[in-house]
């Protein structure tokens, strides 16, 4: 199974995204 380089920089960017938000909503809202 191959994945071409772009799919692969915008699935990484993508995760590398939702860690940002998710440690972003903590010390925001760290209750949550």
């Amino acid at each position: 199974m191959t994945i071409s380089t772009p799919m692969l920089v915008t699935f990484l960017v993508y995760i590398f995204g939702m860690i940002l938000i998710g440690f972003y909503r903590l010390a925001v809202h760290p209750q949550l």
